[in-house]
């Protein structure tokens, strides 16, 4: 199951599956998914009701649900080790993870140990940040507001870690990690600072500038505002 660079869904025989899911089926699934993953709780029908079929009566909804719900769980018989189930109050995605791959649940593992996190795991990281914006061309309240979180998240992530490389033996690792924070906030100052003071060590000035021109370019689309410092600022040198 792979939210990051867009969602997809493969069968047991490797077969992408993700034709078969409506966009109705996809925000019940996702919505479901998402809920259980994030924090283990799941969510309940009146939630799924409130989000999804706002606009119809009580019992209209609760029968267009069952009847989802059911396709839902028609379509996820095509995967191992994994189910819908409702035995408590919540709608849960049950899942044996040595059977089912999900990068969601891999991100939240990284991002959870990101207090310890190893070259190696960031380098996982990196991978699946790589891979795409998450959910990218799916869009509901619900998942707007995983996608925001996610974003806010692995900046903090990326952040932190990169403070504890060195510029000197690290400049290649750090080159990635700025511009993965780029994908997340284009406007990241820290991150423009530490690039572009790498380019600069390695003697390219002029993709240096090039750096600042474009994120003052950003700044100025995203803020209406200038950036309100120049490059000798920053940077103490002329940019031309």
């Amino acid at each position: 199951i792979i939210l990051f660079g867009g969602f997809q869904v493969f069968d047991r025989s490797g077969t992408d599956i993700t034709r078969l899911f409506t966009p109705l089926i996809s925000k019940l699934f996702l919505s479901i998914l998402l809920n259980t993953l994030r924090d283990n709780k799941g969510i309940t029908s009146g939630m799924l009701r409130d989000q999804l079929w706002s606009g119809k009566s009580l019992s209209s909804a609760r029968n267009t649900m069952a009847v989802n719900l059911i396709r839902l769980r028609k379509i996820l018989e095509g995967l191992d080790g994994c189910r819908i189930s409702s035995e408590t109050s919540y709608w849960k995605f049950e899942f044996d993870t040595s059977v089912v791959y999900i990068d969601y649940w891999e991100y939240l593992t990284l991002a959870r140990e990101s207090q310890m996190i190893s070259r190696v795991q960031l380098l996982d990281l990196l991978r699946l940040f790589h891979s795409g914006p998450f959910l990218h061309g799916i869009s509901f309240e619900e998942v707007d507001n995983f996608k925001t979180e996610v974003s806010d998240t692995a900046t903090d992530v990326l952040s932190r870690f990169e403070r504890t490389l060195n510029p000197e033996t690290d400049a290649e690792l750090l080159m990635e990690v700025c511009n993965t924070v780029f994908i997340f906030d284009p406007v990241d100052e820290e991150a423009l600072i530490l690039k572009c003071k790498i380019l600069l060590k390695a003697g390219k000035h002029s993709m240096a500038v090039k750096c600042f021109e474009q994120f003052s370019k950003q700044y100025f689309e995203l803020y209406g505002e200038e950036f309100g410092k120049s490059y000798k600022d920053i940077f103490g040198v002329d940019p031309s």
